[in-house]
């Protein structure tokens, strides 16, 4: 496939807490934020991917403090019952016991926390129910093999409620902004 060509052609990056993968052209448009890796796993969550379920629903002492729109995000296959909580953070320093950082103005919300105390710090939080899973090899191999490109995230991928893959692509050195439309299906081209 050309997408493959094309990302092992490119300077490749390491997947890392604080990064996006995105996948090949042509395949599923998929980018999936890194928030955490240990020796053994690489973890994520879907950016691209919204259900139909409010977080009021489910969350309703949350809802206030979601992104629009106030809706949980499937963030992959693995213990989809689980919730995690993305939050962009603002300017001030948001304490380690409610907040775990991975990026730049991105964190994980402890779950037990006071959501009136999470918006002191946090400009909006993204609900996601499950994530992506990965032995942290397999990732690297992919990655090697050009199924991923790995970017930089940003605290935008987080707030967004958009093309999410489209938008990251168009921010990267050319020539992958020129891939930023490309559909998943060619035939509804």
């Amino acid at each position: 496939m050309y997408a493959d060509r094309l990302f092992n052609a490119l300077e490749k990056r390491e997947p890392a807490p604080g990064t996006v993968l995105l996948s090949a052209p042509g395949a599923q448009r998929t980018a999936t934020l890194i928030i955490g890796q240990n020796g053994h796993y690489t973890l994520g969550v879907d950016l691209t991917v919204r259900s139909e379920v409010p977080v009021f629903n489910l969350l309703p002492e949350w809802h206030e403090v979601a992104f629009k729109p106030q809706a949980f995000f499937v963030g992959g296959p693995h213990e989809n019952n689980a919730v995690f909580a993305i939050a962009v953070l603002g300017d001030a320093a948001a304490p380690t016991d409610l907040f775990q950082p991975f990026g730049p103005q991105l964190a994980q919300v402890a779950m037990g926390a006071d959501p009136n105390i999470i918006k002191q710090y946090a400009k909006g939080v993204r609900f996601f129910s499950g994530h992506q899973r990965w032995e942290t090899h397999v990732v690297q191999e992919e990655v090697a093999a050009g199924e991923w490109y790995v970017a930089p995230a940003l605290a935008h991928d987080v707030m967004s409620s958009g093309d999410v893959w489209g938008e990251i692509m168009h921010r990267q050195e050319m020539p992958l902004p020129l891939y930023a439309t490309f559909p998943s299906n060619l035939f509804l081209n």
